[in-house]
């Protein structure tokens, strides 16, 4: 991860002291005025203009003013369930919308592609073939914050730009949901269980039960001892991701009549399959994904290696094989019965 091009300082360096940002085993990375991680230089030109400093400024400004509307509920939702919606209503986003974008939402232009990405509906995954499409060969590594994602967040965009990208009908909006029971249940084994979020984020001096954990972020109104963090019970806007409900991640609250294309985790070969092929990802990219799963713990690290394999070797696809590739798989649909009551 070195190079001595001024251009490419984003993506270089040690991952782990830099916080997983750097790409590794690149070389379109490394090379001086390479596009990478833009297909091409009209791209980059359109979605990450050179005024960058002055338009992020302007960006993180808009997401502040955002945050502090979006915690004194001042935004009119614009779906309902349960009512028929307007479709031929053109979105403009509230700035209370636009800043929970966060890490969520990403674009890939070529293939005018918008996804929403769930925390425990295979975001992690989603985020690593985005990487694979780039070019990244160290797409494998964990993907969260690596500095060749972050100009395909939406949120990077102007809020022009992306009310033109939330208004254009040839793109595709795309989302997976999943059940939320299970979802839930995942997001508990994985934080609670294996991690010991216990203590860090719910203020808690022992591991909490399922039933404690339910309670909890089921009670409103309580604030964390730190403003900063905002609301950490019931389930709000401001509850973190990985609990939070998915109505209220990426503005769907709002903008899930734009999304034409809504996937099912509990289908998740399938509709992966279905989506990719909409926007003409299949063949170039889904099919020939290799997940890596028989190569170790993919995901541990920072800097994992792409797959070394043999020339005849067939890969099973994106989101194809039977496993799950993701460290932070819990099986948690196998163990809906011990954890849930009738």
């Amino acid at each position: 991860c070195k190079t001595t091009a001024p251009d490419r300082q984003a993506y270089v360096g040690s991952c782990e002291e830099r916080g997983c940002m750097t790409t590794c085993f690149t070389p379109d990375a490394m090379t001086k005025n390479s596009t990478y991680p833009w297909k091409n230089l009209t791209l980059k030109e359109e979605f990450y203009p050179t005024n960058t400093s002055e338009r992020q400024q302007q960006v993180e400004e808009d997401r502040k003013e955002g945050i502090r509307e979006r915690r004194q509920h001042t935004y009119e939702p614009r779906f309902q369930c349960g009512t028929k919606q307007n479709q031929t209503k053109k979105p403009l986003i509230p700035l209370s919308i636009q800043s929970i974008f966060e890490h969520h939402l990403l674009f890939l232009p070529e293939h005018k592609l918008l996804f929403c990405g769930i925390p425990k509906s295979g975001i992690t995954e989603w985020k690593r073939f985005f990487r694979y499409t780039r070019g990244a060969q160290d797409y494998l590594s964990w993907p969260h914050f690596k500095n060749d994602l972050k100009p395909f967040h939406l949120s990077s965009l102007s809020k022009e730009k992306q009310e033109e990208i939330l208004n254009n009908p040839l793109w595709t909006k795309a989302v997976f949901l999943r059940d939320p029971a299970e979802r839930l249940l995942s997001g508990y084994l994985d934080k609670i269980i294996n991690e010991g979020w216990s203590k860090p984020v719910f203020e808690q001096n022992h591991t909490l039960s399922f039933a404690e954990f339910i309670d909890l972020i089921t009670t409103f109104n309580k604030r964390h001892t730190r403003p900063s963090k905002c609301k950490i019970h019931g389930l709000n806007t401001c509850t973190d991701p990985h609990f939070r409900p998915q109505f209220f991640l990426c503005g769907l609250d709002y903008l899930l009549p734009s999304f034409d294309f809504i996937g099912s985790f509990q289908h998740l070969s399938e509709h992966t399959r279905l989506l990719l092929s909409k926007v003409g990802m299949w063949d170039e990219y889904g099919l020939k994904y290799d997940d890596g799963i028989d190569t170790g713990k993919v995901g541990s690290t920072c800097d994992y290696p792409p797959p070394n394999r043999p020339s005849n070797f067939t890969p099973v696809g994106f989101n194809q094989g039977k496993n799950r590739t993701s460290r932070h798989d819990t099986q948690s649909s196998t163990k809906m019965r011990d954890y849930y009551t009738k």
